[in-house]
């Protein structure tokens, strides 16, 4: 992505096989850079910085650890 300038919806995060606990407990407490379609975009950074905090909490499970590490490589570091 772009320097962060990208906008990542709920979806864009389910596509990678996270939950729907775990993209509300990811998307909790950021605000919105927009609507589109009804759906609320996010800035793919914020979205870095929580997964990069989710990751850090030693209660996540291992495979949503997996799916979390899958979202950071492939999704949002480019």
């Amino acid at each position: 992505m772009d320097n962060g300038t990208e906008k990542v919806t709920k979806l864009h995060l389910q596509a990678f096989g996270l939950s729907d606990y775990a993209v509300k407990q990811l998307v909790k407490g950021l605000d919105a850079a927009s609507m589109n379609g009804g759906l609320k975009e996010y800035w793919a950074s914020d979205i870095k910085g929580s997964v990069e905090k989710r990751l850090k909490n030693p209660k996540v499970q291992a495979a949503n650890q997996a799916k979390l590490q899958r979202v950071l490589q492939h999704f949002l570091a480019g």
